[in-house]
């Protein structure tokens, strides 16, 4: 679509986040190993980065497979799964977006609010569309959708609050 963000410029700004937020994504996928902790396996469910874009609003669009360790007894990821996939993927979003001072190391989060609507089962490939609705120096709210690759059927539904924890800035403005 061409437009405001059909200019050499934005084209630039756009080229740049979405290589920064694959930078984030290579971070996360290449320190999996060096410690213990609650994560996606990104190289069985397949986590990659489809498009990024600084927006207004940031964005970020992930794509990866249901597997068998993300599984209930009903063969469909666990709702602890979803929520966890949607804190990690809306928080790569918060990262990636960071400002000096602003999330640069993800924060916490505040409130993560999942709604459930169609089961996805295993083997299934779903797109995960984080879009960052508001940051601001103490506060970032991303919302996100979870849809089957196959179909484009709204599987979940995720806000995620999330709260600043970076340093403050030493002395006063």
């Amino acid at each position: 679509m061409a437009g405001d963000n059909d200019t050499p410029t934005a084209r630039k700004v756009h080229d740049d986040f979405e290589e920064n937020m694959r930078e984030v994504v290579k971070h996360f996928v290449d320190t999996e190993g060096e410690h213990e902790r609650w994560d996606i396996d990104q190289v069985e469910s397949k986590l990659r980065l489809e498009s990024a874009s600084r927006g207004p609003p940031a964005r970020a669009t992930f794509r990866l497979y249901i597997t068998p360790k993300m599984a209930n007894f009903h063969n469909s990821i666990h709702g602890g799964c979803t929520a966890t996939v949607i804190d990690i993927l809306s928080s790569m979003l918060v990262i990636g977006a960071s400002q000096p001072g602003m999330f640069q190391v993800g924060g916490v989060s505040r409130n993560l609010n999942v709604t459930y609507l169609r089961p996805m089962r295993v083997g299934s490939e779903v797109r995960v569309i984080c879009e960052l609705v508001q940051m601001g120096k103490r506060l970032a709210l991303v919302k996100t959708e979870i849809r089957s690759v196959d179909n484009d059927e709204l599987c979940a539904l995720g806000d995620h609050q999330k709260a600043n924890t970076d340093s403050k800035p030493f002395g006063k403005i």
